[in-house]
């Protein structure tokens, strides 16, 4: 039962849980408090608040809550006046440095177990910010402990050391000196007189104008809107004439922005330490199908690369280095390094297969890890083709989503870079001449795009086609946004895996792109996505809650969180397909963050001109928006053209759709572009049961856009960005 007082909430979409034994901190608040009321008496274990969090499927719309008996209301520490601030960092020092102590006493025990609830006790006494302290005045209350922000783990914000700053040091009292008398009389003082003031000029019309850190009219120094500007754009084109100016032989300066990391790492990681793979860093080393394996332990029983694990190190944590120690602390070669990435911090080893729990629980115990996780296989979201399907009107979900009245407003931008990560790209297709720029291959080290497997090329070249197929080339159809662009990157063949998908993401994010389409997902078995689907709803909806409490779902859900968030900041939005199981989408649980636009699949229209659901859709409260994906006419390699229908289909006509969003407004964030397709969209009729996003309407969407306020300075600094890209990438 919770505390009597709710003290505190906020929605948790900018913080990620922190992780202790494959469980959330938070979880384990009862554990907390009982060791501190049982060591350090009462006192001490009310200074945690205790947290009421929502399931992850909530999180968007439900805020988390904590409660406490101290006080009915708090005031953050920082808002205290001095002297209190003083009082109450004093006494929170004082509790906290008991508490760090009691936490080094168990971490030296003997016992393993004891060190590890030493190791919890210390994890739970930070927070994000010093707004997460609360006091009444007379004591002090932790909320949001066990949570992490971007923020915080970048700057690395601890109690202890802000309190510091709040305690004044003592005062230094000089020494007193004896000094003799001077018998010479004290002089005079020199009286001071007044300066007569100059006649003082008034400025010309051009000055304050000129001059953009000037006096305002109330006497203090400052500058306008205007002033921010001018100082912003001298600022770019001076990065932008340094970036285009300096000699190649030098290598680029790490202030400079859109500098490729790579630049500082040859291009083979072998040539800078033998520890590091024979190959250049963000390239996927091929898989070897047979140590495919179900992961043990997933409930859903998806498959993973069983001889593989991937790693996240801390932001401050120097990779080769790092990999050095390792491989001399175990010099055996059942531990390789595989891949490599200095810009994530990521790495890739290869173990044995019996061994990976093992290999698993020596990382996670290392200070320097931030996150290991398994190397899951994603599949496409697309459903075979069915050739009795095949005389329905080859156009008709252009209409159905208002894209032909929304071309009267923009067909797109060629400045607008849409990434589609997928298995493989017909790049020589008609439908894609002229269309692709900076193409990228993850998994072999020329880069090239090749078609290996013809599932992949069949369903990347359709996907692609669709966010910006060419118009007006007098064959087959055309793409959502035909004067927009497509960034292809392909992150493996018909079964891409997750770190090729990640690598995939940071390349995108790296070279421009202002849309990331995503047709791809977990992989859950037929047979036990039947299983799911078949279940009663309660009974589904009570097994999707503890699955996502699981271990390998969070730890999953934190990598999306962390590149998904990175993407968000840059201004990208990313499109993402929830699947094709006619489940919860939150089963998967790349759909479970507040990043990503969700789409759901509709199927074609009634003869009153509504939509439903297609049958094969998944859905629930995760899924953002919805589109077209039955029966979807477009590119196929070999100069073809074909139907294809899923989510997979569903997901470049939206993608397409924000990519025209972008080009009449390219200062609109992220989190408004979801805004403006959720709000005019058409909202499904029936079915409660399974529901599912509106149904995307193009043509309102844009004309939204034009109404929106425009941000000048945002949309001149977007401009500045695709002008320094464009530099970066020119030979």
């Amino acid at each position: 039962m919770p505390a009597h007082y709710p003290i505190f909430s906020t929605f948790l979409s900018a913080y990620r849980p922190v992780i202790w034994l494959a469980q959330p901190v938070y979880t384990r608040y009862n554990q907390l408090r009982d060791l501190l009321r049982s060591h350090l008496g009462n006192e001490y274990a009310q200074l945690l608040a205790e947290p009421l969090i929502p399931p992850p499927n909530e999180r968007m719309r439900t805020e988390a809550q904590w409660y406490s008996d101290r006080f009915q209301q708090g005031t953050p520490l920082s808002s205290l006046p001095a002297p209190d601030r003083v009082r109450i960092s004093q006494l929170l020092d004082s509790q906290l440095s008991a508490i760090r102590d009691l936490a080094d006493k168990l971490e030296k025990s003997t016992q393993q177990e004891t060190q590890q609830v030493g190791t919890l006790l210390r994890l739970s006494i930070e927070v994000p910010g010093p707004e997460c302290v609360l006091t009444n005045g007379d004591q002090a209350v932790l909320v949001l402990w066990g949570f992490e922000s971007d923020r915080s783990r970048q700057e690395r914000f601890r109690v202890n050391q802000y309190l510091k700053h709040q305690i004044p040091e003592p005062p230094v009292v000089p020494p007193v000196v004896n000094t003799p008398l001077k018998s010479e009389a004290t002089p005079p003082p020199v009286p001071v007189l007044p300066v007569e003031k100059k006649d003082e000029k008034k400025p010309p019309w051009w000055k304050p104008r000129w001059f953009w850190w000037r006096r305002q009219s109330d006497g203090s120094f400052g500058c306008g809107c205007f002033g921010w500007l001018l100082g912003l754009l001298l600022l770019l084109l001076l990065l932008a004439l340094a970036y285009w100016f300096w000699p190649v032989g030098w290598g680029l300066p790490g202030w400079l922005p859109g500098r490729d990391e790579r630049v500082d790492i040859p291009v083979n990681g072998r040539t800078i330490s033998p520890n590091l793979p024979d190959r250049p860093q963000g390239v996927i080393a091929p898989v070897d199908t047979t140590q495919i394996i179900t992961n043990p332990t997933d409930s859903l029983h998806r498959p993973v690369v069983g001889n593989r694990l991937n790693i996240f190190l801390k932001k401050e944590v120097h990779l080769v280095a790092f990999v050095d120690k390792v491989k001399g602390q175990y010099p055996d070669k059942e531990l390789e390094v595989v891949a490599f990435d200095t810009t994530l911090n990521a790495l890739q080893i290869q173990i044995p297969t019996s061994q990976r729990e093992v290999w698993r629980g020596r990382f996670q115990k290392m200070p320097e890890v931030y996150l290991v996780f398994d190397e899951n296989l994603f599949q496409t979201s697309a459903l075979p083709n069915d050739p009795d399907l095949a005389n329905k009107t080859k156009n008709w979900y252009f209409g159905a989503i208002g894209a032909f009245k929304a071309w009267d407003i923009t067909r797109g931008s060629d400045q607008v870079l849409v990434a589609v990560l997928d298995g493989g790209f017909d790049t020589g297709h008609p439908e894609l001449q002229n269309q692709l720029v900076q193409t990228r291959n993850m998994t072999t080290e020329s880069g090239k795009i090749n078609l290996d497997s013809p599932i992949g090329g069949r369903h990347g070249t359709h996907v692609a086609a669709t966010v910006a197929g060419r118009a007006g080339n007098n064959a087959g159809t055309s793409g959502i946004a035909p004067n927009c662009r497509v960034m292809a990157v392909q992150v493996g063949s018909d079964k891409p895996s997750l770190l090729a998908v990640v690598f995939g993401l940071q390349y995108a994010i790296k070279n421009g792109a202002k849309v990331i389409s995503l047709s791809l997902g977990s992989h859950i078995p037929t047979a036990t996505a039947t299983k799911l689907a078949a279940l009663p709803e309660a009974d589904q909806n009570a097994f999707l809650a503890t699955y996502q409490q699981s271990p390998a779902y969070q730890t999953e859900l934190r990598v999306y969180e962390t590149i998904f968030g990175e993407a968000t900041r840059n201004g990208i939005s990313i499109v993402k397909a929830t699947g094709n199981e006619a489940i919860p989408a939150g089963f998967d649980p790349m759909n479970n963050t507040p990043y990503t636009i969700n789409v759901s699949a509709d199927g074609i229209p009634d003869q009153h001109g509504l939509v439903q659901r297609a049958p094969f859709s998944n859905y629930g409260v995760l899924s953002t928006v919805s589109a077209p994906g039955v029966q979807i006419y477009n590119a196929v390699p070999g100069g073809q053209y074909d139907y294809m229908s899923g989510t997979s289909m569903a997901t470049p006509i939206v993608a397409g759709g924000v990519a025209l969003m972008y080009s009449l407004r390219p200062d609109l964030s992220p989190d408004r572009i979801r805004t403006i397709l959720v709000e005019t969209g058409n909202p499904h009729v029936g079915n409660p049961d399974k529901p599912i996003g509106p149904f995307i309407q193009l043509d309102k969407a844009l004309e939204a856009c034009r109404l929106e306020p425009k941000d000048v300075c945002a949309a001149t600094l977007d401009s500045l960005k695709r002008e320094i890209t464009k530099l970066k990438h020119q030979p």
